[in-house]
């Protein structure tokens, strides 16, 4: 597993499970909030990061191994670092859709067709005990804990 870290003023940490760890753009959020034309304060968009962990790698690598996929693009995606994910989340709701991802090396390099745009997406519900709800709980959790600062953005 190559070790990734980002920029601790921006990344937040939202939540982890044995396969990923979760962070957010806190950049994002503060500037959509920022936005005069964001009219609608429920719906909230930001970039989240999805970094395998050594469990979850492992994992990976077995499922990798038994898919039969070519070995060039099984050797590329082994080398996967994190996924990059445009997230909308409508607050009130209990909503989330994905509407970007792509995936990444360690070295922010992107990973060959991996793009998936879905601008599109449908909503889907928060279901319990998925990841979804993870991310979701994270960011509502986000802008709890900072409402104060965010406040000056609305």
């Amino acid at each position: 597993m190559t070790n990734v870290v980002f920029a601790a003023d921006r990344w937040q940490w939202i939540a982890s499970n044995d396969s990923v760890d979760f962070f957010i753009d806190t950049n994002t959020i503060k500037s959509v909030m920022d936005d005069p034309l964001h009219s609608d304060k429920s719906k909230i968009y930001t970039w989240v990061k999805s970094q395998t962990t050594a469990g979850g790698m492992q994992s990976l690598t077995k499922i990798l191994q038994d898919s039969g996929l070519d070995e060039d693009v099984l050797a590329d995606l082994k080398n996967v670092a994190y996924r990059m994910s445009y997230v909308e989340c409508d607050l009130e709701k209990r909503q989330i859709r994905t509407v970007f991802s792509q995936l990444f090396h360690a070295d922010a390099t992107p990973v060959e067709n991996t793009i998936k745009k879905a601008p599109d997406a449908e909503w889907l519900p928060i279901i319990p005990d998925t990841r979804s709800e993870m991310i979701f709980n994270g960011i509502q959790r986000y802008i709890s804990n900072h409402a104060d600062s965010l406040q000056q953005h609305m």
